[in-house]
């Protein structure tokens, strides 16, 4: 687990006592490190996506574009994931017939 993983997975924890959507953005994390959001808190499901394409070998610079939204999986249990370049965005499917869209660019 990279030392940025280590940082922001206490502040996670913290979030997810009060918060039912978290995003996160310019987060760095290689592809690797995606997966650890699902042990943050395990009533959270998650999407997200690293810019760092480590098939190029070395790392170089400093990844811009990297994104992540975490969800409760109680408070939203009918979601679908939307994504594109630069996006991750969450659709729910409200009980009431309607839905709400969070984005995170």
């Amino acid at each position: 687990m990279s030392t940025i993983v280590k940082c922001v997975s206490s502040c996670l924890r913290t979030l997810c006592w009060t918060a039912d959507i978290i995003t996160l953005q310019e987060t760095w994390f290689l592809p690797h490190d995606l997966l650890f959001l699902e042990t943050i808190d395990e009533a959270f499901a998650f999407t997200g996506k690293s810019a760092v394409d480590t098939s190029q070998g070395i790392l170089l610079g400093r990844p811009f574009s990297a994104v992540a939204l975490l969800w409760r999986k109680f408070a939203f249990p009918r979601v679908s994931v939307l994504k594109s370049h630069s996006l991750e965005a969450v659709k729910t499917h409200l009980d009431s017939g309607k839905s709400m869209l969070a984005v995170n660019v």
